[in-house]
């Protein structure tokens, strides 16, 4: 038994029960994982539980019972004729074959969020568009009755196999917080994925993250923040100058970027489905694979999960196409701005998650001498903890004096802000540059780049307010009202 394996069981046999004494609870259980495969490529699933496995499927205690729905003719709908199981093997000994071909664990339906040519869908033909699908293309789909009562309090795990190619999926460290409605802490560590009965759970191939939602009852519908809710926060920040670690709940707009769990770059979220940060922040990023970017909200102190925390996967993400380009005119990080596009729409809760305000129709100096706040996990400098969400009263400064700090290096796309030791660091890139006005708060900047030593002169921003048109071509985001996005 390796330690994974360990803890699970320590997890596990803390609060199990007599199975003979277990009623059985099957419940619908989804499960969709993103998988670049080729034409001719078919993918299964393998899991359960995974301890004191015996390799014999049926009496095996880490199989969990389950039952397949009734399909049009395909190959998935062939191979889960006899498949009463989800477990560690493959073909179970009267599951069907398909073309010749042995089935390789639980079959899984091809699906995408689009309407195909021939009008190909699940439900009539077995694989194509469905409407569980909002998630884009090349999801593949378990849709299937499970025994809950067989499963380790709600939680199994599972792998993808694919074939004839890749088998086995790598081992997974799988974040430690699910997003979604019902996501949250997972429940031990394991080298596979970790899904909950009865809900709908959502996973990229060897990637990290996870969703996890109730199953809908109705078409998906994407509730987005209103307009009219940007920029509004239920808990106040503190008022000490000099940069403090910041309360829960006080900048529900930040979030962090993750790569294998471990901190990137601060961002912002400007609506349920889409954030900003920094370009140089996401120059290599990819949105699938062992080193998925991985965007969580309802962060504050990175040493525990407080439970409010919860993971979202990258659906698209694009920088500005004059970021990282050479030519008259572009100073140091112009143009180092990205957006971030969600798979699923981030859940706003306790009012410790929203969205903030753009300020598409400000001029330039608008928030000279206003009250603004740079946040962010980024270097202290050995005067506090990295680890906690710190925040930081800045001035802005005018154009004119942030060019005579910086010379020709710094451009009408850029504001200035902060001073000698008060100013953001390594690791604060992407963070926001949060300034209150009119009642609300608008992200004014995003952390770009300043003195090496975090000392001296102010800090460089991206401005925002000169990228509103292109974030609402990007984004789609409507511009509801005036200085506002939601």
């Amino acid at each position: 038994m390796d330690i994974y394996q360990l803890l699970s069981f320590l997890y596990i046999s803390s609060s199990v029960t007599c199975l003979s004494q277990i009623k059985s609870n099957f419940q619908r259980t989804v499960i969709f994982i993103n998988a670049n495969t080729d034409l001719g490529e078919n993918a299964f699933i393998r899991g359960g539980r995974n301890y004191h496995c015996t390799g014999k499927t049926g009496t095996d205690p880490c199989s969990i019972p389950i039952r397949h729905k009734n399909v049009s003719s395909s190959a998935a709908t062939k191979w889960s004729v006899g498949d009463n199981y989800l477990d560690w093997q493959g073909a179970e000994i009267n599951q069907a074959s398909f073309n010749g071909l042995a089935a390789e664990g639980t079959p899984l339906v091809w699906t995408t969020s689009k309407h195909v040519p021939g009008n190909l869908t699940v439900r009539d033909n077995g694989f194509g568009f469905s409407a569980l699908n909002t998630f884009g293309s090349g999801f593949w789909m378990l849709d299937v009755e499970m025994d809950c009562s067989e499963t380790d309090s709600g939680w199994f795990q599972f792998k993808t196999y694919i074939t004839p190619t890749s088998g086995w999926e790598p081992d997974i460290d799988q974040t430690q917080a699910c997003g979604g409605e019902v996501g949250g802490r997972r429940p031990f560590l394991t080298n596979n994925h970790q899904a909950r009965c009865g809900k709908l759970n959502l996973f990229y191939y060897a990637s990290a993250g996870c969703i996890i939602n109730n199953i809908p009852t109705s078409l998906p519908t994407t509730t987005p923040i209103p307009a009219e809710e940007c920029g509004i926060k239920h808990v106040s920040q503190s008022r000490i100058v000099n940069g403090h670690p910041a309360a829960e709940g006080v900048w529900p707009w930040m979030t962090e970027i993750l790569y294998q769990d471990n901190h990137g770059c601060g961002a912002v979220l400007i609506s349920s489905r889409w954030a900003i940060t920094a370009g140089h922040c996401v120059r290599t990023a990819k949105t699938y694979g062992p080193w998925a970017t991985i965007l969580r909200t309802g962060e504050t102190n990175r040493h525990i999960l407080s439970g409010r925390e919860r993971d979202y996967f990258i659906k698209n993400i694009i920088k500005h196409p004059l970021f990282d380009k050479a030519g008259a005119g572009l100073v140091n990080n112009d143009h180092d701005i990205a957006l971030l596009e969600l798979v699923a729409p981030v859940e706003i809760r306790n009012n410790d998650v929203t969205a903030a305000c753009l300020p598409i129709t400000f001029p330039v100096d608008e928030f000279v001498d206003k009250e603004c706040w740079i946040t962010g996990w980024g270097s202290t400098q050995g005067t506090g903890d990295r680890m906690l969400l710190q925040e930081l009263k800045v001035n802005v400064s005018t154009v004119q004096s942030c060019s005579t700090y910086y010379s020709a290096e710094v451009s009408h796309r850029q504001v200035c802000a902060g001073r000698y030791d008060h100013q953001a660091c390594q690791g604060d890139s992407g963070s926001p540059l949060s300034c209150f006005l009119q009642g609300r708060w608008y992200v004014v900047g995003i952390v770009s780049w300043g003195d090496d030593n975090c000392h001296g002169r102010p800090s460089v921003f991206t401005r925002i307010s000169a990228f509103t048109d292109w974030i609402k071509q990007e984004t789609g985001v409507q511009f509801n009202k005036p200085g506002l996005i939601g």
